[in-house]
């Protein structure tokens, strides 16, 4: 086998384990990162009125999802 073909093989292998890295560290820090190190850290607000504010909603900070509303009730 012409050494020329054996590096253009060596190089295309390098290359696809290269891209595979890359392809899993994008899958960790998008999906596996933000998940570590959170406890579940519960909020609790008090509003006014909460028209308009089912259970469930979803709670954004900076225009991410951060959570969810769990419960409404009334403050005594």
């Amino acid at each position: 086998m012409p050494l020329a073909v054996h590096d253009e093989r060596l190089t295309r292998r390098v290359g696809a384990a290269v891209l595979v890295a890359a392809a899993l560290t994008v899958v960790f820090v998008v999906m596996v990162l933000p998940r570590l190190g959170s406890d579940g850290v519960t909020v609790r607000v008090r509003f006014g009125v909460v028209v308009g504010l089912p259970e469930g909603a979803a709670v954004r900070v900076a225009g991410k999802d951060t959570g969810h509303v769990e419960s409404i009730g009334v403050a005594r």
